[in-house]
C-alpha cells in the first residue's frame, strides 16, 4: 500500500519512492480523473438519449391505442363533449354491424374490427367506413359523421364525378362539388366527360384539391362565428416539439390572425374564419348564382356591405379584412342571398395523403402517420356546439388499420402472422398494430 504525506505547498503528495517504484505521478492522477469524468458524462448523455427515445415511443404507442373511459360519468358525457356526436340509434347500429361481421371474418380481423368500432364510438366520427376492398373509389372514401347532422338530399357523396350532390343541415342547405387531382372518377354516377373536365381543370395548375360549396344560410350568422378547419377527438401522433409548432403558428397567424391551432390537446383542432379561408366568395341573388361545375369563379363580395359595397375589394383584400376578429364582427352571412365558396389549394395532396409545405419532397409531411385512424374533414361550422354548415370526412386507405383482401396491402394493415408454435398453433398474430 502506498502512503502519501501532506506538505506546505500542496494538500497531499506521494512520496518520492512512488516514481522510482513505478507509481503514479500527480499529473497522471489528474489525467485519469479527467478521463473518468468524461466517461461518466458520455454515459449520462447516452442514458438521457435512451430515456428520451423510450418515452417518445411509449407516448406514441399510448396514442395509437384505443382510448378507455376512466369512469362511467365520463363515458356518458363523452358524446356531449364531442359536439353531441353519437345518438343512441347510431351506437346500436354500430354494435349490430359489429356482431354481424363476426361470423364472416377471421379471429384477428374480428378483434381489429371490434377495436375500430370502439374507437369510432369513443372518438365521435361515427361508424367506421366499409373495408377498403368495398370502396367504389380508391385511395379515398367519403363519409358523413353522425354528429354533424348533415344529410344528402340528392345525388351521392363522391368526388371527381363532375355532378354536384345536394345536402342540408340545420343552418345551411346547398350543393357541393369535390375534385381531387390524379384520382379517378367513380365507376358509376359520373358525368360522361368527367375525366376530360378534370384534366382540363388541373392542367397547368399546381392545385391538388378543390371543393366548391354553394347554398343559402337558414339563419343570419356573423362572419366571426362561421369557421372552417379540422377537428379530431383523439391526440395526434408524432407531432414536433412545442417550440417549433409555436414558431410555425406565429408565422401563420401573421398572415391570418383568425387562425387557431391546438395540436397538443386531447382533442386537437385547427380553425380559421370561413370568410378568410375561401379563395373565392360569390354572393348573388337567387337565380343569378354561377354554375359550380365551371372551373373558375369571379369574386363578388359587394353584398357584404360596408367596405365591400364598392365591389372593388379583391379576394386577397377580403381575406385580410375578414381575418381581423374586430372587423369580422361587423359583417354577416344573410339568409336572402346565395353564397358560393371556392376552396382550392396545393399544399394538401389527397391522393398521397401528404402535406407539401415548402414545395420540396424533403419537407413532405405524411398525414396518415399523424392522424392515425382519424379522418380529416371538409367542413364548416358555427361557434355553437354541434351546429355545422357541412361536414364530409376523408378516409384514406393508408391511414386505416382495417385488413383488406386486396392483393396489394398497405403498410398500415396488420402485421403478417408469425410461424406456428406450441403456444400459437395456428400462427395467428399475437399483436395487432394500428
Amino acid at each position: 500500500m502506498i502512503k502519501g504525506r501532506f506538505d506546505e505547498n500542496s494538500s497531499f503528495s506521494f512520496p518520492d519512492t512512488c516514481a522510482r517504484d513505478g507509481g503514479v505521478e500527480r499529473r497522471d492522477v489528474r489525467l485519469m480523473e479527467t478521463v473518468t469524468a468524461a466517461l461518466i458524462a458520455c454515459l449520462l448523455v447516452w442514458l438521457a438519449v435512451v430515456f428520451t427515445r423510450w418515452r417518445t415511443r411509449t407516448r406514441d404507442e399510448r396514442g395509437r391505442a384505443p382510448s378507455r373511459w376512466t369512469s362511467e360519468s365520463e363515458h356518458r358525457s363523452a358524446p356531449e363533449k364531442a359536439s353531441e356526436a353519437m345518438p343512441c340509434a347510431d351506437a346500436r347500429e354500430i354494435e349490430k354491424s359489429t356482431h354481424e361481421r363476426l361470423p364472416r371474418a377471421s379471429a384477428p380481423a374480428r378483434m381489429l374490427d371490434k377495436k375500430r368500432d370502439v374507437m369510432a364510438k369513443a372518438s365521435g366520427h361515427g361508424p367506421p367506413p366499409p373495408p377498403v376492398s368495398r370502396w367504389n373509389q380508391r385511395p379515398l372514401h367519403m363519409t358523413i359523421p353522425s354528429y354533424a347532422g348533415c344529410k344528402i338530399t340528392r345525388g351521392a357523396l363522391t368526388y371527381n364525378s363532375e355532378i354536384p350532390f345536394e345536402f342540408e343541415t340545420s343552418v345551411f342547405a346547398g350543393r357541393c362539388l369535390i375534385r381531387f387531382r390524379d384520382c379517378p372518377p367513380p365507376p358509376a354516377g359520373a358525368a360522361p366527360d368527367a375525366a376530360r373536365r378534370l384534366e382540363e381543370y388541373f392542367r397547368g395548375r399546381a392545385r391538388t384539391f378543390q371543393c366548391v360549396v354553394q347554398g343559402k344560410f337558414k339563419r343570419r350568422i356573423r362572419a366571426d362565428e362561421a369557421v372552417t378547419g379540422h377537428e379530431f377527438f383523439q391526440p395526434l401522433l408524432g407531432i414536433p416539439g412545442k417550440r417549433f409548432v409555436k414558431t410555425l403558428v406565429h408565422i401563420l397567424r401573421a398572415m391570418n390572425p383568425s387562425l387557431r391551432m391546438s395540436l397538443f390537446a386531447r382533442k386537437p383542432q385547427v380553425w380559421t374564419f370561413l370568410g378568410a379561408s375561401a379563395q373565392v366568395i360569390s354572393i348573388d341573388t337567387p337565380g343569378d348564382e354561377p354554375d359550380i361545375t365551371r372551373g373558375s369563379f369571379e369574386e363578388n363580395n359587394s353584398k357584404f356591405g360596408g367596405a365591400f359595397a364598392s365591389g372593388r375589394l379583391t379576394s386577397a383584400q377580403r381575406r385580410r379584412l375578414l381575418a381581423d376578429v374586430k372587423k369580422a364582427k361587423q359583417y354577416s352571412f344573410s339568409t336572402d342571398d346565395v353564397y358560393t365558396f371556392d376552396f382550392y389549394q396545393h399544399v394538401f395532396d389527397p391522393k398521397t395523403f401528404t402535406l407539401n409545405i415548402l414545395g420540396l419532397d424533403a419537407f413532405r409531411v405524411d398525414v396518415a402517420r399523424h392522424v392515425g385512424d382519424q379522418p380529416p374533414q371538409i367542413m364548416a361550422r358555427t361557434s355553437r356546439p354541434g351546429e355545422y354548415l357541412f361536414c364530409f370526412c376523408m378516409w384514406h386507405e393508408r391511414a386505416l388499420a382495417r385488413e383488406t383482401n386486396d392483393e396489394r396491402p398497405s403498410r398500415a394493415h396488420t402485421s403478417p402472422s408469425p410461424p406456428a408454435s406450441p403456444r400459437n398453433p395456428r400462427g395467428a398474430s399475437s399483436k395487432l398494430r394500428f
